[in-house]
């Protein structure tokens, strides 16, 4: 039998309170400074966390305009997205890592060109690990469409905290730091010159978003000390 299966059979379910929800909400609206102008766009399912509470029931608590469109569409046209950002003035919007790595595919210089981009003041990056890579290959493909660097946000999220646990600050881009791959192997985090051979390049995400604590515990379950994974 497939192991990962029986895990996902043996997963136990989190009970997420009213109150829970709506105090991420709360944390969510305040980290992103949302305003009553504010459109947001999003493909993302509404099975996921960041589908339903990130952009849904998020777009509803900051009482904001949102544009929903079903995954499908931005899996047979990754452009399609792009192309409702463009039309509505989206300024917000949101997806992991690897759609951002679909637009690169699959929608070339010229096609971006036609696109406007420029009402995006936030492009949230997260659900899996952000590679700094893509998120600079796609800011330097759709800049010529008014995309701005500094609009691209990574972040971190839960569903066990509601959907956000970190941010990245606004206006401050992708920032990452290289480490020793070795190091990390061991669960220590140390400190490599950028591009050396043992080395690779991880995206920061931030600080909490505002009232919430993050611990980093071990095995043992004590939190464990800085620079340590």
């Amino acid at each position: 039998a497939d192991p990962g299966f029986a895990e996902a059979l043996n997963a136990k379910g989190v009970v997420l309170t009213h109150g829970q929800i709506v105090a991420n909400l709360d944390a969510v609206h305040r980290a992103l400074a949302m305003q009553a102008n504010d459109v947001c766009c999003s493909w993302l399912p509404l099975f996921h966390d960041m589908g339903l509470i990130g952009s849904v029931l998020g777009s509803m608590y900051g009482a904001i305009d949102q544009l929903l469109m079903p995954p499908d569409d931005f899996a047979r046209e990754p452009l399609a997205w792009l192309r409702v950002v463009s039309s509505y003035r989206a300024t917000l919007t949101v997806a992991p890592n690897w759609a951002y790595g679909q637009c690169l595919d699959r929608i070339g210089p010229d096609e971006a060109k036609r696109l406007d981009l420029a009402s995006c003041r936030v492009a949230i990056s997260g659900a899996e690990m952000v590679d700094a890579a893509i998120a600079r290959r796609f800011a330097a493909r759709f800049q010529p469409a008014g995309f701005r660097p500094e609009a691209m946000l990574p972040g971190y999220g839960l569903a066990e905290a509601g959907v956000a646990a970190s941010f990245s600050a606004l206006e401050r881009g992708v920032q990452s730091v290289w480490v020793r791959r070795s190091a990390l192997g061991g669960d220590v985090v140390q400190l490599a010159p950028p591009g050396a051979a043992d080395a690779r390049e991880v995206v920061s995400v931030g600080k909490p978003v505002p009232g919430m604590e993050i611990d980093v515990v071990v095995s043992d379950g004590h939190v464990g000390s800085e620079g340590r994974t």
